[in-house]
């Protein structure tokens, strides 16, 4: 739910840091978060925005200050239409949105970030050619098929070149954005 998803990934966090072998090795001043699609919207409510229901009711959920960066993936962005629900959010963003995407289309991520404050380091890249899943790891070969959505992308997008590619663009923007370790 809605709701929970936020909540779930801060105790997911908490877990990481309390566990005695992986709270040692990580670096609770360097968190960040990618999310795609409804992880997207996990990711903005994490970092301070607040969402709200079809309806226009508040949901209630509570950011996570630890999270310093976070890549957004297609994000789901209706939720952050009410003026004002990115308005508390400073976080360091950076946002890529298929060009060709129906589910979450980059004109409506652009309307829903257009709330963000003055000055809050977002940056926005449409991916050329791109659709919804796109962003998803290509499949192999054999489960490759046009009756299954998640595998198939915008006639002429290369996945596999792009998923090449994608790595380094989050690891450039996560060391520009939380410093080199």
């Amino acid at each position: 739910a809605a709701l929970d998803r936020p909540r779930h990934l801060s105790l997911a966090i908490d877990a990481v840091l309390s566990d005695p072998l992986l709270g040692a090795i990580v670096d609770d001043a360097r968190i960040a978060v990618i999310g795609h699609s409804m992880g997207g919207y996990t990711a903005l409510a994490l970092v301070g925005a607040r969402p709200r229901s079809r309806a226009g009711a508040p949901i209630q959920t509570r950011g996570d200050p630890r999270i310093r960066a976070a890549v957004l993936l297609a994000p789901s962005t209706d939720w952050f239409l009410a003026p004002m629900s990115l308005a508390h959010v400073s976080t360091p963003i950076l946002i890529l949105a298929p060009e060709c995407d129906t589910i979450t289309p980059p004109e409506r991520i652009r309307l829903a970030m257009a709330s963000l404050a003055e000055g809050s380091a977002c940056t926005f890249e449409v991916v050329a050619g791109a659709g919804h899943y796109s962003f998803i790891t290509p499949f192999p070969p054999h489960m490759r098929r046009l009756e299954f959505a998640p595998s198939t992308d915008p006639v002429g997008f290369d996945r596999d070149a792009f998923h090449r590619e994608l790595p380094r663009r989050i690891r450039a923007f996560f060391s520009q954005s939380l410093g080199t370790p």
